[in-house]
Parts: structure tokens; C-alpha cells; sequence
């Protein structure tokens, strides 16, 4: 995985760091030194290794990519996808003292002014994740209280082995959780109320053996 160097540090040589302590507590200053390979978040300070997505996941990816894009081509709210790091700090504080940075599957950023050359710093208007045997109690649990916290507007929980999206919309610093969407229905964005997902499109064709 290649790291970069934070913007006023482009003069100091990048130390290379090939295995940070997985017990550690780390920040982004220690985040932009990594030159091992693969791809970590930071939660809570905490390394948080992700696997490589599988194919449904990929599939399921692909799909909602293809919607959002042609939906927000040309507007001036901006789609990323992962990898894209995101570093999550509040108004006041420094990015390179964050404890927690992610990589969401696709998120809107509406806000230009966070938009840096590293990432996003500061939270996205709407994140998409979608579900991994691997990444369930991360996303449901952790990134879900993450996201709760640090003002992400709307988020997009993806299953595809049930073929459902759960919106999560933030109403008063706080999640209120829509009944989930399945395969067959049509789901309609809360924040950008002209984003609509024809989930049978979505879920098509994901089966696949061992």
C-alpha cells in the first residue's frame, strides 16, 4: 500500500515503518509513514486490517457505482470510492492527530472544502458500506457509532447475501434506522430525495460457487 506525506511535510524524507505493533495506538501522523502492503483503517486509534472483497461484493459495488455516478455526474456534491481515506476530527482539531481514519465503499462529499488532496478530512455527506462475513461487527458496530458521532447524514448499509439496504438517517446527533429495502423495491435516498435505486438491478446476479 503507498502512503503519502502530509502536505507541508513534502521536504522530509517518509520514514518507513514495514509493521506497526498491532496492539499500538496510532494517528494519522503514524498513518501517512506506513509503507507495508495492504490496506488498514483506524478505529479508535486501533489497526483494523480489511480483507480483499469478495465477488458478490464486487457485483453489489459495481451496481451502485454505476447509479450514483450517472446521479451525481455534473452536480456539485462529489462521489469517491474506496480505497479513499477519510479522516474523521472535529472543526478544531488537526487531521494528523486523527485517531480515525476509514475507507468507506463510497461516500458523497458535498462540502468541497474537505475534499483535500490526501482525502476527505471530516465527514462525508452519505457513506455506503457494504457487508463482508469479515466486516460485519466493524461496520454495524464500530463505523456505525463512528459515523453517528462525527455527523454523517445518511448511511448505506449494504447486505448482499440477504439482498437488503438499510438506510440509517441522522436526525438530532443520532441514527433513525429505516426498515431495510430488498431485492424487488425501489430505494429513495432521504438526503438527495431525486437518488433512486432499482434494487433488483442491484442484487441481480450475485450467486456464485465455492
Amino acid at each position: 500500500m503507498e502512503y503519502r506525506k502530509p502536505e507541508d511535510d513534502e521536504d522530509q524524507p517518509l520514514q518507513k515503518v514495514e509493521e506497526p505493533d498491532l496492539t499500538g495506538y496510532y494517528n494519522a501522523s503514524d498513518y501517512l509513514q506506513w509503507t507495508f502492503e495492504g490496506f488498514v483503517e483506524l478505529i479508535k486509534g486501533k489497526i483494523v486490517k480489511m480483507s480483499s472483497p469478495a465477488s458478490a461484493h464486487q457485483v453489489v459495488s459495481r451496481q451502485l457505482l454505476k447509479v450514483m455516478i450517472a446521479h451525481f455526474d455534473r452536480q456539485p456534491c462529489q462521489l469517491f470510492h474506496a480505497p479513499y481515506d477519510v479522516y474523521f476530527v472535529h472543526e478544531w482539531e488537526d487531521f494528523k492527530q486523527a485517531r480515525n481514519i476509514v475507507q468507506p465503499d463510497i461516500c458523497i462529499i458535498c462540502d468541497r472544502n474537505k475534499i483535500k488532496r490526501l482525502g476527505c478530512v471530516g465527514a462525508p455527506d452519505l457513506v455506503v458500506e457494504i457487508l463482508s462475513p469479515s466486516s460485519i461487527r466493524k461496520d454495524v458496530g464500530d463505523k456505525f457509532s463512528l459515523y453517528e458521532q462525527y455527523g454523517v447524514k445518511e448511511y448505506w448499509i449494504v447486505n448482499p447475501v440477504e439482498g437488503t439496504i438499510t438506510l440509517n438517517v441522522l436526525e438530532d446527533g443520532a441514527y433513525r434506522t429505516l426498515l431495510p429495502k430488498a431485492k424487488g423495491e425501489i430505494l429513495h435516498s432521504v438526503l438527495f430525495p431525486d437518488l433512486a435505486v432499482d434494487l433488483e438491478t442491484v442484487f441481480d446476479d450475485i450467486q456464485f460457487e465455492d
